[in-house]
């Protein structure tokens, strides 16, 4: 049986991180060779992908020109973590959309979603009571670079053990659908879960 978030299989919910402006910028830096990273926006990536999963609304609308789509849910998250408004930006280093507790506030503050932080305590089954419950469950593992990636989990298969997942990063060499509905096992979430916590998402019902 598959538990899973109201649209869990809706395709459409998917944001694709590489579109995100932050990741052109970036990308144009590294192609310049001025730094030597980019894909730094899988967190608000996964957070929309969450937020849209329980059927829950954006309280912010999409700017437009034209009537096309200048930036995207992605884009004013992360812009939102680092400005005035979202009053959590600070000279100390720390980059404010890899902090789990900004996106908890972000997700609050622009959407009709309600989140919060759940700490794991090594039990990672609780991550399947919340998919039961109809919650999306947004977390980061630890790659086999040694880094993060932000995954957005909504839905659980109990034949297969099995989690099903939006991944915004489409050339992750574990992926096997090009990010969208990939499957995770188990003991995967189990053995690489950073932090021992995720992000749950409720929708509005």
């Amino acid at each position: 049986m598959i538990y899973g978030t109201k649209c869990w299989e809706d395709s459409s919910i998917y944001y694709l991180q590489t579109t995100a402006i932050i990741e052109r910028f970036l990308k144009d830096l590294k192609l310049s060779k001025q730094v030597n990273f980019w894909l730094e926006s899988c967190n608000v990536s996964a957070a929309c992908t969450g937020v849209e999963s329980v059927g829950s609304q954006w309280k912010v609308k999409i700017p437009q020109l034209n009537d096309k789509n200048i930036l995207s849910q992605k884009d004013i998250m992360f812009d939102f973590l680092y400005s005035d408004l979202g009053g959590k930006w600070k000279a100390d280093g720390i980059c404010e959309n890899e902090v789990a507790e900004n996106i908890v506030y972000a997700i609050n503050k622009l959407s009709t979603a309600k989140a919060k932080l759940i700490k794991v305590n090594n039990d990672v089954t609780i991550i399947i009571d919340s998919l039961k419950n109809k919650k999306a469950c947004e977390l980061s593992y630890t790659t086999d670079y040694g880094g993060g990636h932000y995954i957005c989990i909504v839905a659980y298969d109990s034949e297969t053990k099995e989690f099903i997942y939006y991944n915004s990063w489409p050339e992750d060499k574990m992926n096997k659908n090009n990010g969208i509905l990939e499957r995770i096992s188990f003991d995967f979430i189990s053995k690489r879960l950073r932090h021992d916590q995720y992000i749950e998402i409720s929708g509005d019902d």
